[in-house]
């Protein structure tokens, strides 16, 4: 089986890669800075494109099999300008659903985000993957319309689609100004960690699990051509933003504490957002 990775050498795609170098397969993987040193990513079963998204044509999607879509711009909390947003989250994934097509890629596999429901999220103690779409920020704006460009297409064509949207993932790799990150450098650096009170309530699901996930959807069975399968990729346990801070600084025996209050708070719009992940758990 040929799998075709984007954002490859991104937080996420980098433990795809590892979970997939185990997995009976070649892999074909965007890598846009030419990054394909990366000596935990080697292996004779990796072949590295030195492509951007928008570069790919039909000839690089010769023979593959199955497309994993996971590159995007302005993923919290880096920014992107309105034109990226729009050209890279939303232009060129429809432009690679398209190139899919035309070459004869069987099943085309997306990564989405909670963000795309945005103040939907509040009104549901779970919230299932057939809710409404709100998004608040320019980056949700951005994947919402993607999502709804990809499904549409992929009911119009015949294709497999699957569709995670991936709720608060975190782990080592992860963008260093993002709150675990950030945690994790106090703990281990026996510093004291400054917060906001943390009374948001999130799900957190380590970035090893979201991976498995996306490689688990190669091979389910259930994924019909012209009937998308849209999931929740999240725990769906609910924890409050303190609790899973203090969960972890005791994880990392940190020698340090957590002032939780110190900084003043975030004016968050969304106080709830936990993932209904019927569906996700596939036999």
């Amino acid at each position: 089986m040929n799998i075709l990775v984007t954002g490859a050498t991104g937080f996420i795609g980098r433990y795809l890669i590892k979970k997939l170098i185990n997995i009976d397969c070649n892999i074909f993987a965007l890598d846009r800075r030419k990054r394909s040193n990366i000596k935990s990513l080697n292996s004779d079963r990796l072949v590295w494109i030195p492509k951007g998204l928008e570069n790919l044509n039909a000839f690089d999607l010769d023979k593959i099999n199955v497309v994993i879509h996971l590159a995007a711009v302005g993923v919290s909390p880096q920014k992107a300008n309105l034109e990226d947003l729009e050209y890279y989250n939303v232009y060129q994934s429809l432009r690679l659903i398209k190139l899919a097509k035309e070459s004869g890629v069987k099943r085309f596999i997306a990564a989405g985000t909670c963000l795309e429901y945005g103040e939907e999220s509040d009104k549901w103690d779970f919230i299932p993957p057939y809710a409404k779409l709100k998004p608040l920020c320019a980056y949700s704006k951005s994947k919402a319309k993607s999502f709804k460009l990809l499904n549409e297409y992929s009911i119009k064509n015949n294709i497999e689609l699957f569709y995670g949207r991936i709720f608060s993932a975190y782990g080592e790799g992860q963008y260093e100004y993002n709150f675990w990150p950030l945690l994790r450098k106090a703990a281990i650096s026996g510093k004291d960690f400054k917060m906001t009170k943390g009374e948001e309530i999130r799900d957190y699901l380590h970035v090893k699990n979201v991976a498995n996930y996306f490689a688990n959807a190669i091979f389910r069975n259930d994924i019909n051509v012209g009937k998308p399968i849209i999931v929740n990729i999240g725990s769906g346990h609910p924890i409050k933003l303190k609790d899973f801070a203090q969960n972890e600084w005791e994880r990392l025996k940190a020698k340090g504490e957590i002032h939780v209050g110190a900084l003043k708070n975030r004016n968050y719009s969304i106080k709830r957002m936990v993932a209904n992940i019927e569906n996700l758990n596939y036999l």
